[in-house]
């Protein structure tokens, strides 16, 4: 386990690495000493769960990057953000470790509040319906219910920007980022969303596939309050997780066939 800490960041973050959720366990029960003030936060897509076709897998969206980027270079920001949305959600969604609900009610059971925290779009796209409401199936089909997290289970995010005619949003232990850009970026969204819950935890850890997210957490509780510990862990296990080697035709065949739902 690697730990490194950035030195543009307060010296209150942490940004370590975590290549098993069972590492990633260790690292937060080390952090999170005072239980009844943290926080732990799990991204969803790559983090918790994989999607069940291979071509949106790690291995295979790097070995044929190339192809996505010609496919998705016409597009803008919404329409990509829809793509992937129904590239990633459509096929269903399956553990990259089969541990990984087992942590999750550790934590839980341990009294550390436990939660969902992902980019992914709110509202409805065509193809899937109900964002939010999927999300939480496929999350509690998978043996991952974080709906104990907050008395409340619905809370929307109106003082932040609209991307697809949509704000941030919670929804049922799950807190969702709505694109996780600019304005609302993942540390503008949760401080947002600690202050509608009228709640500071003093320490917060949150798990991610993705260095930026962690780096804008750590950067925006840092200006909310400095005193605040935060430890984010970059996960890498689901990198390596591919079902099935696909050719160069099959990955292009499936990215294509979602860009076509998408712009129809």
């Amino acid at each position: 386990m690697a730990q490194t800490t950035d030195s543009s960041i307060q010296a209150k973050a942490v940004i370590t690495t975590a290549s098993t959720m069972e590492v990633v366990q260790q690292t937060i029960v080390h952090h999170l000493t005072e239980v009844p003030n943290a926080l732990a936060a799990f991204d969803v897509d790559m983090t918790l769960t994989v999607p069940q076709h291979p071509a949106c897998h790690h291995p295979n969206i790097k070995k044929h990057y190339g192809v996505l980027e010609k496919l998705l270079a016409p597009l803008n920001e919404l329409e990509k953000h829809k793509i992937f949305t129904l590239a990633i959600q459509a096929p269903g969604q399956q553990l990259a470790e089969a541990n990984t609900p087992v942590v999750i009610k550790k934590l839980q059971q341990r009294g550390i509040t436990t939660m969902a925290f992902t980019a992914s779009l709110t509202g409805v796209l065509e193809g899937l319906g109900n964002l939010p409401r999927n999300r939480f199936q496929d999350l509690k089909a998978l043996e991952m219910d974080f709906q104990s997290a907050f008395t409340f289970q619905e809370l929307l995010l109106h003082e932040l920007p609209t991307f697809n005619d949509n704000h941030p949003a919670y929804h049922q232990g799950v807190l969702y980022a709505n694109g996780g850009e600019g304005a609302s970026n993942k540390g503008a969204v949760l401080v947002a969303f600690l202050q509608r819950a009228g709640w500071k935890p003093q320490h917060i850890v949150m798990v991610d596939d993705l260095p930026k997210n962690l780096t804008d957490i750590a950067q925006a509780l840092a200006a909310w309050d400095p005193a605040i510990q935060f430890v984010g862990i970059e996960y890498h296990g689901a990198q390596t997780y591919a079902s099935e080697d696909l050719t160069e035709a099959c990955f292009a065949d499936y990215w294509q066939a979602t860009i076509d739902q998408v712009m129809a």
